[in-house]
């Protein structure tokens, strides 16, 4: 069971204190609001990073701690389940190394989710959340969508084997609400009739990825210009859309893309690109490969170059199944 907390110096409380680990911490928190307020009281508390997923049972895990908070949605405890209360609700508790186990006996088995939840971002000063949903195992999603006690997310995954995934409105629904700041990824391979809304928009620091997805609206992905590489398979677009990409990119000061690579169903044509005055490729203006993010070299040789107003290139590689567009923030990068 929770004890109080020893009447320490503050300073020699502190040193105490941040030698716990998180579960313990929580439980200390468990046995008052006094308990509490001296573990958030903790100077140079570290924040955590929560990856949350939603699927056949929800889960709350910690990397930096190793640890992982489990909320089984059916009631099956035992005599090693402590009785705990978290902003005035009854929960049932099971703390073993690295993992507790948490139930709560109400009519909706996201309750005791949410309301944890709720505590840990008052608790740990939580930055930004990871979000996976696994929508082929997910339930009573309405609650979780209209409930979440947070808005701002680090990255979000969506993942989905069936031909229809959860209901559309909702879908778009949380994709308008949250506000992702890194990488977005879908995989929704079969679900061949979900697009999102033209009013979704993206503007991450990381990757917005379409893993053999349709649901990326042409909107949509005029709309995310400013997220700092877009991978896609499986799109469906006209070459009007690309010009139109090429375009926005072109009569802009948008210094935060870095690159474009969508594998398309076969087109009939490839897009038209002479508005923007492309070059063949120029030993002396910038090299001949191109080094992303994970490593890869692309062979950029064959590429058209466009340059913009402010000096700022990119280089057009589009083909009946592709199109790739790569900004040459450094013309002549060293090799990774």
């Amino acid at each position: 069971m929770p004890i109080c907390l020893p009447q320490l110096p503050a300073v020699v409380r502190d040193e105490v204190l941040q030698e716990m680990d998180l579960l313990d911490k929580l439980y200390l928190s468990f046995c008052s609001k006094r308990c509490l307020n001296q573990l958030k009281s903790i100077k140079d508390r570290n924040s955590i990073q929560a990856r949350l997923y939603f699927g056949e049972k929800y889960r709350i895990g910690v990397q930096e701690e190793q640890i992982v908070m489990d909320f089984p949605k059916n009631m099956n405890w035992d005599n090693e389940y402590q009785k705990m209360t978290i902003n005035g609700m009854e929960m049932w508790m099971k703390k073993d190394t690295g993992a507790l186990t948490v139930m709560g006996n109400f009519r909706s088995p996201e309750t005791p989710f949410l309301a944890f939840l709720g505590y840990l971002e008052e608790f740990c000063q939580f930055p930004r959340h990871c979000v996976a949903l696994d929508l082929d195992r997910m339930s009573g999603y309405s609650i979780l969508l209209n409930n979440l006690p947070f808005t701002k997310v680090k990255e979000c995954f969506i993942y989905s084997m069936k031909e229809k995934s959860l209901p559309y409105e909702q879908l778009n629904q949380l994709m308008t609400r949250l506000d992702v700041s890194e990488e977005v990824t879908f995989m929704l391979p079969n679900d061949k009739e979900f697009k999102l809304d033209n009013s979704v928009r993206f503007r991450l620091n990381g990757c917005l990825d379409f893993k053999h997805s349709v649901c990326l609206s042409p909107e949509t992905f005029l709309n995310s210009s400013e997220c700092s590489k877009i991978k896609i398979s499986g799109a469906d677009f006209k070459p009007e859309v690309y010009e139109q990409f090429v375009s926005n990119w072109y009569h802009s000061n948008n210094q935060s893309l870095d690159y474009v690579n969508s594998w398309d169903k076969p087109r009939q044509e490839v897009s038209n690109f002479d508005k923007f005055h492309p070059m063949p490729w120029d030993p002396q203006r910038r090299s001949g490969f191109y080094y992303d993010d994970e490593g890869d070299t692309i062979d950029c040789s064959a590429g058209l170059d466009i340059i913009r107003s402010d000096g700022m290139m990119a280089t057009i590689i589009d083909t009946l199944r592709s199109f790739h567009f790569y900004v040459w923030k450094h013309p002549f990068p060293s090799s990774q």
